[in-house]
């Protein structure tokens, strides 16, 4: 099959198939207990980041916005020149 692989199925938390007579206790304690328990580690880990002041934000900002028009002027103008080049050559 040209050497690609299909990864395995994702497994099913949310009881594709399952009717509500079959749907198992544990598995649901077991959905809420890693979802909580996620949830804790997210707060955990975002609590060591170093958040950036106001003005750093807005500084960044301003470096991102600078630079995307600056390319996008680059890009229009090199798009205009190959337009005017390639109507010259074809008429």
């Amino acid at each position: 099959m040209l050497g690609v692989r299909v990864p395995p199925g994702l497994p099913s938390y949310f009881f594709c198939g399952d009717t509500p007579e079959t749907v198992d206790m544990d598995k649901i304690k077991t959905i809420f207990l890693t979802s909580r328990l996620f949830l804790k580690e997210a707060r955990t880990e975002l609590s060591k980041v170093t958040w950036p002041t106001t003005r750093q934000a807005i500084a960044s900002t301003s470096v991102v916005l600078v630079v995307v028009l600056v390319v996008s002027l680059i890009l229009g103008i090199f798009d205009f020149g190959l337009v005017k080049m390639m109507k010259l050559i074809l008429g």
